[in-house]
């Protein structure tokens, strides 16, 4: 919910994660921003052209959002904050926002915060390597994503085992530093 106008690379198909939202517990106060949690939580993820298309629409509508205030889109506004200001919007708004769309469009009921593992049992069962999806997640290591998602991979070793013995069936494997 951090993510700005500047931390969007369009030319490169990337996003920055810098920052994240909370929502303050004190009474009367708001949602502020704050730094990723650890130092891999800040980094830079490759997205699909779809993806890209999609936040290119978003920028397009600030920036007439913009023009119809006759102000300047700032770099620092949210992405998915107000349509009009780009200031943050709380959590709960957020919530019955992708309730709504949900059920529009038919979608199955995931909560929005799940989106995040669904993202990474897709790319599991896509056969994205664990490493990938780790960084992507920004999980300090690898060991975290196959805690949380290594029973997403039933058939890994099995499947392993057939490379294998394919492999070994194609003949020696030529490796110049480890001769076999």
């Amino acid at each position: 919910m951090g993510l700005r106008l500047k931390d969007i690379n369009f030319e490169s198909g990337t996003l920055s994660v810098v920052q994240g939202l909370k929502q303050s517990t004190a009474p009367g106060s708001g949602v502020f921003a704050e730094d990723t949690k650890t130092k891999r939580s800040t980094r830079a993820i490759d997205i699909s052209p779809t993806v890209i298309n999609a936040l290119r629409g978003i920028r397009e509508r600030i920036e007439a959002n913009a023009a119809i205030l006759g102000v300047n889109p700032s770099p620092e506004m949210l992405i998915f904050g107000d349509p009009v200001t780009g200031q943050p919007l709380k959590p709960n708004t957020v919530s019955k926002v992708w309730k709504k769309l949900r059920r529009k469009l038919g979608l199955p009921e995931v909560k929005l915060k799940d989106l995040r593992h669904t993202h990474a049992s897709a790319l599991i069962a896509a056969g994205v390597h664990v490493k990938v999806i780790s960084e992507r997640l920004g999980h300090s290591n690898i060991g975290i994503t196959m805690d949380t998602y290594g029973h997403l991979m039933p058939g890994a070793s099995r499947q392993a085992a057939d490379k294998f013995e394919a492999m070994m069936q194609a003949g020696p494997i030529r490796d110049p530093e480890h001769q076999v």
